[in-house]
């Protein structure tokens, strides 16, 4: 066990903190850039444009949900600008009003250099592993993301606990927590569940009560694979980053 903690790949904070900025508040930080806030404006003013249904308006395909199978990649059906062109018809009555006016002021925030510069970095890495090893992009959108970071401010869990949902082992979990006691009222009134992690915390929080032994064991071998995931997904981003 020694040998193995020794040989664990470490990935080098810095990178770490660029991760986390990345894949959770460096995604907001373009929310509401001049370019985004222009498409809305064309869609709010002459319903020309409207949100890409493929990606929900990101421009790259996965948003939270890490567990897809091209998670980071840039959406085909919008090219990445995350709206699509809406054609309007020609109306064939006479028109019979002209505005008078045109709004000219601009409301719209272009990052800082050195926001753009970070995005811009870990961006070109992220794609980068996206071509060779897009299973590590997962585990890292697993770990350092949003859900990463909503169970590492979780007393008892740590940023590995929604990698879990990427393992054989979470899968089956998953088809465990499928069952209707522990759907909540709004997800059977919906038919929306919820992500996949969450429906693991939620099993995981019924085994501490009621434990089970398949359930524990479970639990047991998707921690271990979480771990052998992650080192695999850190040893792949330094394998690409040397590049």
């Amino acid at each position: 066990m020694g040998n193995h903690e020794k040989d664990k790949a470490v990935m080098p904070p810095d990178i770490e903190s660029d991760l986390i900025w990345f894949l959770g508040r460096g995604q907001s930080a373009f929310e509401r850039s001049t370019c985004g806030l222009m498409l809305e404006s064309l869609e709010r003013d002459s319903c020309v444009s409207k949100t890409c249904a493929k990606c929900k308006g990101q421009g790259v395909i996965g948003g939270d949900d890490y567990t897809l199978p091209d998670y980071g990649a840039w959406c085909e059906k919008c090219k990445g600008t995350g709206s699509l062109p809406v054609v309007l018809r020609r109306s064939k009555g006479a028109l019979t009003a002209k505005p008078k006016t045109k709004s000219t002021h601009g409301t719209g925030k272009t990052p800082d250099d050195k926001t753009l510069t970070r995005y811009a970095a870990c961006s070109r890495l992220i794609n980068k592993l996206q071509q060779v090893y897009p299973e590590s992009v997962q585990v890292l959108a697993a770990y350092y993301g949003n859900a990463g970071t909503r169970w590492a401010q979780t007393e008892g869990y740590s940023r590995i606990f929604p990698v879990i949902a990427l393992t054989r082992a979470g899968e089956t979990l998953i088809k465990k927590a499928h069952a209707k006691e522990l759907l909540q009222d709004s997800e059977q009134d919906t038919g929306v569940p919820r992500d996949a992690h969450e429906q693991i915390g939620q099993l995981h929080l019924v085994n501490k009560i009621q434990p089970d032994g398949s359930r524990t064991k479970l639990f047991t071998e998707g921690f271990a694979a979480a771990e052998r995931l992650m080192d695999t997904a850190i040893r792949h981003w330094l394998e690409v980053a040397k590049r």
